[in-house]
């Protein structure tokens, strides 16, 4: 595997290899700057580290070298009518042949919600996606392939190593062939699956994701809120240190930094050893807009059971809402309602 032309750093084939994928890791951080950024605790095996490194540093060169071309040049569908001109079901005939197109050429358009009428996808699709500017030879004919046949191999005494190689490898493998395999399950169905959050339908290929062009927020907001009142039954504060604006305003209107907000779940969540019979309900989700100035906002109500350390319940039913602020990029709370916060 050792090219003999290679500078060798160290006569230890480990060490030797370490050295170059930290040579490997500086040339792409300075040729690529904020657009690499790899760190590594070291549990790696070297050898699939300096094959990984390599196959993105191959893949950045011919990124810089390709030629860009609008979408449907690359997809050559010529121009489509625009949707008021057809049936229900020629705008369905006719999205289903554009993703199939798409899907040829590895290229999917991904919705985390839904489902969205068809009509409204192939407008996006034929007057907004076909617009963009695409590589003009796919570069996503199929993952990192990692050859370790190579009997030159100078770690191939190396059991543990190898041992990691074909479990990395089986890994890789196992999950192609399982989106294979639901690719096929899938064939007749309709693409745009109307689950909460839809798995990918295929692991390799470019993916454009539809709520980034055209962001759904009430559907943003309402996922936010399932998440945050999942991490509170779970009695867990990360997910509100993560959501949370810097400044929290409280049902007595005081505003009180996010540490404070945190500290105070936190110290509910520890007079509890869980809670029980868990249930809410979410009863209004709406946002408006402004300009670029957004405010949104969740309702409902929960109700659960927190027990003690000593066996005692503590029964909760009151109504609870989330208040958000978008910042540009996402959205944040800016007040709550919830048991454990309120006083």
């Amino acid at each position: 595997m050792e090219d003999k032309n290679e500078e060798k750093f160290s006569d230890d084939p480990i060490e030797n290899l370490r050295i170059e994928n930290e040579l490997l890791r500086l040339k792409l951080d300075a040729q690529y700057g904020e657009n690499f950024k790899m760190e590594t605790d070291g549990s790696l095996p070297p050898e699939v580290e300096h094959m990984f490194l390599n196959q993105v540093l191959n893949f950045e060169e011919q990124m810089k070298n390709q030629v860009e071309i609008r979408l449907q040049d690359k997809l050559d569908i010529k121009d489509q009518p625009l949707s008021a001109e057809l049936s229900d079901e020629e705008v369905t005939e006719r999205l289903q042949h554009i993703e199939s197109v798409m899907k040829a050429n590895n290229l999917f358009l991904d919705r985390i919600y839904g489902p969205y009428p068809d009509r409204e996808i192939y407008d996006f699709i034929t007057l907004e996606l076909f617009d963009r500017k695409t590589a003009a030879t796919s570069m996503f004919n199929g993952p990192f392939d990692f050859d370790l046949s190579d009997t030159s191999d100078p770690l191939k005494d190396d059991d543990d190593v190898h041992d990691s190689f074909d479990h990395f490898t089986n890994i890789e493998d196992s999950q192609i062939d399982d989106a294979a395999q639901e690719e096929e399950d899938d064939e007749s169905e309709d693409y745009n699956d109307d689950s909460e959050h839809p798995q990918l339908q295929n692991i390799n290929g470019w993916h454009f994701i539809y709520e980034e062009f055209r962001p759904n927020h009430q559907e943003d907001i309402k996922s936010l809120c399932n998440e945050l009142l999942e991490s509170y039954q779970q009695r867990e504060t990360g997910k509100f240190d993560f959501r949370l604006g810097d400044e929290v305003i409280t049902p007595a209107k005081d505003a009180i930094p996010k540490e404070a907000v945190v500290a105070r779940l936190q110290a509910f969540f520890d007079s509890f050893t869980s809670f029980e019979d868990f249930e809410y309900s979410i009863m209004d989700t709406r946002f408006q807009e402004e300009g670029k100035f957004m405010i949104g906002h969740c309702m409902g109500d929960i109700k659960f059971s927190g027990v003690m350390e000593n066996g005692e319940r503590l029964s909760f039913e009151e109504p609870f809402g989330f208040y958000f602020d978008h910042d540009g990029y996402a959205w944040q709370v800016f007040s709550m309602v919830l048991p454990g916060f309120n006083s």
